[in-house]
């Protein structure tokens, strides 16, 4: 499930990278939860 942006022109490539980052981050946490719980305690 990938968001695109209303107006690419807009958006820049280190948006994107965050984005990116941000949605592999989300799925990581999502299949490890006991390793996010870790990095939080």
């Amino acid at each position: 499930m990938f968001l695109e942006p209303a107006i690419p022109e807009i958006t820049t490539s280190s948006e994107r990278n965050r984005y990116s980052l941000l949605s592999s981050g989300i799925s990581l946490i999502r299949s490890n939860p006991h390793l996010f719980e870790r990095m939080i305690h």
